[in-house]
């Protein structure tokens, strides 16, 4: 599980780089706020299950506009 708590930090560090703001929910989830304001929140559980939870994840995020390489 470490290996994808390190790819989940990874994708925090690119968002907020990218203008995307970050925070953890009442109930432990996170929250990821696009720089465009138009577009709706995505929303994460509060740790990543498996590898498949994050790249479904990074797949969220790619359609509200975040690019990640890697």
């Amino acid at each position: 599980m470490a290996g994808q708590d390190s790819v989940f930090y990874e994708i925090v560090k690119a968002a907020e780089e990218q203008g995307w703001t970050t925070e953890r929910t009442r109930k432990g989830h996170w929250r990821f706020n696009p720089p465009n304001k138009t577009v709706p929140p995505v929303f994460t559980s509060g740790t990543p299950g498996d590898f498949r939870a994050v790249k479904n994840f990074l797949t969220k995020l790619r359609k509200h506009g975040f690019v990640y390489r890697k």
